[in-house]
């Protein structure tokens, strides 16, 4: 694996500051199990007297022959703890390719035609187009040596003072999953066969939903051939999530403190959904 990176920081205000990065690594001679011994070409009629060798089944093979390609723009604001509060902002574009995301089990599905491994070149399986996540923490100007209400009375001390609010968004454009035949349509030996695509798998004016995520009139199944579908080409649901806590310090003797917290997970109850069955 070689990796590179550039970045560029710039201080302003009071404890604000702002980055933009530029991430890059390629990876070489990347470890693939893939499938040898199988009939070289799609074809009707019994497969075993197509194989190189004829007395040997579908056989695995570690190679180490495939490639990685990832590049990602960041951009961060951060304000670091005054006044009360600390807010981290990330954002992240990214694009990640690959013939197959795993060494081992699942990446063997993805390589559709053993003697053409650039033909399943396409995005990652952890491929992460847009992220965007922002962290804060808020301590509420109420209380004893506050802003609001700073006199030393009970209430302020164990009611209105001490209290601190934090949240974590969580937004991204999801995870691209893979579309295959169960089957051996090529009739070579092996299943991890695509379809062929005849149209867009998200038309203009196209409504996804959970039970209908792409035009499945898009794609056919022509017997005896490679489907030209690509792979890891349409991605799931993206993610929508607000984490959300609120916590109360009351003081207990000289410099120890109680406190009580709250956390709500997903605190508005938004669907994320995942990918449907490919």
């Amino acid at each position: 694996m070689q990796e590179w990176n550039a970045a560029v920081e710039h201080a302003f205000g009071n404890n604000w500051s702002v980055s933009a990065a530029y991430l890059g690594s390629g990876g070489r001679r990347l470890t693939q199990e893939v499938r040898v011994n199988v009939a070289p070409t799609p074809s009707p009629g019994p497969v075993d007297p197509r194989r190189r060798i004829p007395t040997l089944g579908t056989t695995e093979l570690e190679a180490h022959w495939f490639t990685s390609n990832y590049n990602a723009l960041q951009l961060k604001l951060e304000k670091r703890l005054s006044n009360d509060l600390t807010l981290l902002a990330d954002y992240t574009y990214s694009h990640s390719l690959d013939e197959g995301s795993q060494s081992h089990g699942a990446a063997g599905v993805q390589i559709q035609d053993e003697l053409n491994f650039m033909g399943s070149y396409g995005n990652s399986t952890f491929d992460l187009r847009h992220n965007f996540v922002v962290s804060s923490v808020y301590n509420l100007p109420f209380g004893v040596g506050q802003k609001y209400l700073g006199s030393r009375g009970l209430v302020s001390k164990y009611l209105v003072g001490g209290w601190q609010v934090s949240g974590i968004l969580t937004l991204n454009s999801g995870f691209p999953f893979l579309i295959t035949i169960p089957e051996d349509n090529a009739n070579v030996g092996f299943i991890a066969q695509r379809p062929t695509q005849i149209g867009p798998l998200v038309p203009s004016g196209f409504k996804q939903t959970p039970n209908h995520w792409f035009n499945t009139s898009a794609l056919t199944v022509i017997p005896y051939t490679f489907g030209t579908l690509g792979r890891d080409v349409i991605t799931q649901d993206g993610l929508k999530n607000l984490d959300f806590s609120s916590s109360k310090k009351f003081p207990f003797g000289e410099g120890r403190n109680v406190e009580f917290r709250a956390e709500f997970f997903n605190i508005f109850n938004h669907p994320n959904f995942a990918a449907p069955d490919g």
